[in-house]
């Protein structure tokens, strides 16, 4: 029996040693808390590269829409020639031309008809349609554009975003932006030969 009773006293002494001890504590805080903060850097990363990403393709379409409104007659020509700023900013953006879709637009005001969609061209390669030409009514205010003698362009991209990080959290996902301009040497309702 006093076996027993030292054997007993024994694994308890040995309980209480290991309860008490702290060495150790602090590497398994580390273990429990590194996953979650190697997700909160990992979120802070790809939202940053995110947000510096949709901000250089909002400078993108901005740039194209007023290279565009610029001039006082619109070809063929000129349009290839603010494409090939685009094919420029490619290597800007680190992305390929199966990647992005740029559209320029012209939109009219019919007294009759209402908003009115005069041409679109495109530069890109990516399976996805102009919003702006496709839903003019509902993006494009009609206070834009309120007499027949004015019209707008519009520019457009959508781009994809490929993830730094992708699979767990994080996926690929299209970035779209457009923007405004009123044309300021003439009216770009025709595209010349």
């Amino acid at each position: 029996m006093t076996n027993r009773m030292n054997y007993t006293e024994e694994v308890l002494k040995y309980i209480k040693h290991f309860f008490g001890e702290i060495r150790g504590v602090s590497a398994v805080e580390f273990a429990l808390m590194a996953p979650v903060l190697l997700l909160m850097i990992m979120g802070g990363f790809e939202t940053f590269n995110l947000y510096r990403f949709s901000i250089k393709v909002e400078r993108t379409v901005a740039s194209i829409g007023d290279i565009t409104a610029r001039q006082a007659v619109i070809s063929e020509s000129h349009l290839s020639d603010i494409f090939e700023l685009t094919s420029q900013l490619d290597e800007r953006l680190q992305i390929e031309e199966d990647d992005y879709r740029v559209f320029v637009v012209s939109i009219s005001n019919d007294p009759e008809e209402g908003l009115s969609v005069n041409w679109v061209r495109d530069h890109g390669s990516l399976a996805h349609n102009s919003r702006v030409a496709e839903q003019t009514e509902t993006l494009v205010a009609s206070e834009l554009v309120e007499s027949e003698y004015e019209n707008l362009i519009a520019s457009e991209a959508v781009f994809a975003y490929q993830p730094i990080f992708p699979g767990f959290l994080f996926s690929e996902r299209l970035v779209h932006r457009h923007s405004f301009f009123r044309p300021r040497s003439g009216r770009l309702t025709t595209i010349a030969p």
